[in-house]
């Protein structure tokens, strides 16, 4: 787990590796979005979507209880990636993209995410128990480990994945 020495090393890395991912996807053929390729287990679609749907979440807990609400716990008895309901709602609310919509949409999200991050005191973002929703998901988890399990590494697994899954097209 990479431990960040402070708010403007996290943002640097989430824009960094955001803009990796997301440039596999230059010249990529919008007709191919949908297709499975043996050996991958998401289309590039499902992999952009998830990861928009991944921070809209975190930007809508954010938002629900700096205004006073309760953010419900949809995550109890499983963990993000195991939730296939959540899945299906993140792939729901893309499927009429385009492959440049989804880009620019994904892109978009991980602007207010880094908006959200310079909200934060480095005690907030960096020490565990500052956020109740953070604490519905991962109690004792800091807002920059959950930041960094739920972005940056998904921005590098699914970068892999996606490099994978055009070397396997070729």
């Amino acid at each position: 787990m990479a431990n960040y020495q402070n708010k403007q090393e996290l943002i640097d890395t989430v824009l960094k590796y955001s803009g990796l991912f997301i440039r596999e996807f230059d010249g990529f053929d919008d007709l191919k979005k949908h297709d499975y390729v043996v050996g991958v287990d998401k289309t590039p679609f499902q992999m952009i979507a998830y990861q928009i749907g991944i921070m809209e979440l975190i930007i809508d807990f954010e938002i629900t209880e700096l205004q006073g609400g309760v953010v419900d716990n949809i995550f109890k008895d499983c963990k993000f990636h195991e939730n296939i309901k959540l899945h299906e709602k993140f792939y729901e609310n893309c499927k009429d993209l385009s492959l440049r919509e989804l880009c620019h949409l994904f892109l978009n999200r991980v602007q207010q995410t880094v908006c959200i991050i310079n909200g934060y005191s480095e005690d907030e973002l960096f020490n565990p128990n500052k956020r109740q929703w953070v604490m519905l998901i991962k109690p004792d988890w800091s807002i920059s480990k959950l930041i960094n399990v739920n972005t940056i590494a998904l921005f590098k697994t699914f970068r892999a994945m996606i490099k994978k899954y055009k070397k396997l097209m070729d």
